[in-house]
């Protein structure tokens, strides 16, 4: 039983090593990859905000150099655009991975909890069990006999 526990134990810890050490892995990534997300979103943000004004000053008055700024501002929309995209679809499984393993990882740790609960309170009974004193049963009084 004991050999039992310490294997249990040993390939617990590896396990919780590899749970750890994927979910730190892939929470890094997930966060890289958002970061990168959010800067190409934003460029494009901030571009149709540019493409606003331009236009309404194109409108007023158009020249070469405007238009020419137009055309540029609709090139950035579109690639950033385009790249955060992408870096969309790439982080979502990176995403789902993660949601598997964190769940792994709960339902491990929960299970661990109910194992330790166990050998505790099996532990516990075996001590008790040990340090039980003996009833101690009452003596019958000897009653004289009767003369």
């Amino acid at each position: 039983m004991k050999q039992l526990i310490k294997d249990f134990e040993t390939n617990r810890k590896a396990l919780e090593k590899l749970l750890n050490g994927s979910a730190g892995q892939l929470t890094k990534k997930a966060a890289q990859l958002s970061k990168k997300k959010m800067r190409f979103s934003k460029a494009a943000k901030d571009a149709r905000t540019k493409k606003a004004a331009l236009v309404a000053d194109i409108a007023k008055k158009s020249t070469a150099a405007k238009t020419k700024r137009l055309t540029k501002l609709n090139e950035t929309i579109q690639n950033s655009a385009a790249e955060a995209k992408s870096l969309n679809v790439e982080l979502q499984p990176v995403k789902a991975e993660l949601k598997e393993v964190k769940t792994a990882q709960t339902r491990y740790t929960a299970g661990f909890k109910q194992f330790d609960k166990a050998i505790t309170s099996h532990d516990k009974a075996v001590a008790k069990k040990a340090t039980k004193k003996p009833v101690m049963r009452r003596a019958k009084k000897k009653v004289p006999a009767k003369k």
